[in-house]
């Protein structure tokens, strides 16, 4: 006599969208190279840490019958720390008054959310600056 055990198990697929609201206040800790330099064009690159601080934070999850969202906001770390670097095309205007172009990439080291908490997320960013440089 032999006897088979099988398992069985039914899962029920959904998709949802999670929305995330944070604020964040970043003090950065970097340095500058200037690679190359001419009479009025510079080019730099800049590389480091950020130490952010949450100032605010809300995360919007669909329940499971995606009726209704639940609202987490307890469950951020108030200290996270990323890495920043950036590239940086400069213009002299004038003697003291340069145009600046300068895209930079962010990453977050670690989740913004607590260890016991069930999910994990590092966000990440990239962008562009553009604007004027003032020397004094």
């Amino acid at each position: 006599l032999k006897i088979d055990t099988i398992k069985t198990s039914i899962t029920k697929k959904y998709e949802s969208t999670k929305v995330d609201h944070y604020s964040f206040l970043s003090l950065p800790i970097t340095v500058s190279y200037i690679i190359w330099r001419r009479e009025k064009i510079a080019l730099s690159a800049t590389a480091g840490a950020k130490i952010n601080l949450l100032l605010n934070g809300k995360t919007y999850v669909p329940n499971a019958n995606n009726t209704d969202l639940i609202v987490l906001s307890n469950n951020y770390n108030k200290v996270t720390l990323s890495y920043m670097a950036s590239l940086a095309l400069e213009y002299k205007l004038k003697e003291k008054i340069s145009l600046l172009i300068q895209p930079n990439a962010n990453f977050q080291m670690s989740s913004v959310y607590n260890r016991s908490f069930y999910l994990t997320q590092k966000p990440y960013s990239y962008g562009v600056n553009i604007g004027l440089r003032f020397r004094f």
